[in-house]
């Protein structure tokens, strides 16, 4: 059933058009910022945005420009984990992994303890208002979230048309504390 879903929800996002998600983006970028979390965080993890994913460059780039430090994953393929790097520039410190992603070069790998997050905004393929979240199904977000302490909200970005009325939940993953599209913050269960 996840399979399923993964691959609509996939063909769907996809599908928008660069404009679309650009734009998008932008509206979902304007809600994260006004948000508390985002205001009295001094260190947040974004993850790096790939294919039609909500676009987090300028996310990252205008956090930079707000006095915060920044963090980005760095997959850790042996474990099926990430660990935060310390970012200094978008622009020098990242280039196209093995999963084609942007991510800190070995020179430029600035590992950040998960205790020093403040925020952390995750991606995903689908999600649904209680919280629950879908990923690549490869389980590297669900591993990393698990260690993070309590106190650290948990944000997903997603467009409209990735929300989903209920999804299947299993005992591993993890939820989300908020999600925000282009048209809301959905304040979630979990």
């Amino acid at each position: 059933m996840k399979r399923t879903l993964r691959g609509k929800m996939l063909d769907t996002r996809e599908a928008m058009p660069r404009k679309e998600v650009l734009d998008r983006s932008k509206k979902i970028q304007n809600l994260l910022f006004s948000l508390p979390e985002f205001k009295n965080a001094e260190h947040i993890m974004f993850y790096v945005s790939f294919r039609n994913e909500v676009f987090t460059h300028n996310m990252i780039d205008a956090a930079i420009m707000l006095g915060k430090k920044v963090s980005v994953p760095l997959s850790d393929p042996a474990l099926r984990t990430i660990i935060p790097s310390l970012l200094h520039n978008f622009r020098k410190d990242l280039s196209p992994s093995l999963f084609t992603i942007l991510e800190p070069t070995p020179e430029t790998f600035r590992p950040v303890p998960v205790k020093a997050l403040d925020l952390v905004i995750v991606p995903g393929v689908a999600f649904d208002k209680s919280g629950g979240r879908i990923g690549y199904g490869k389980g590297f977000y669900d591993r990393f979230l698990k260690n993070l302490p309590a106190r650290v909200p948990i944000i997903g970005l997603a467009f409209g048309c990735q929300m989903a009325g209920s999804l299947p939940v299993e005992a591993h993953d993890c939820g989300m504390h908020k999600v925000i599209t282009e048209k809301e913050i959905v304040e979630c269960e979990a």
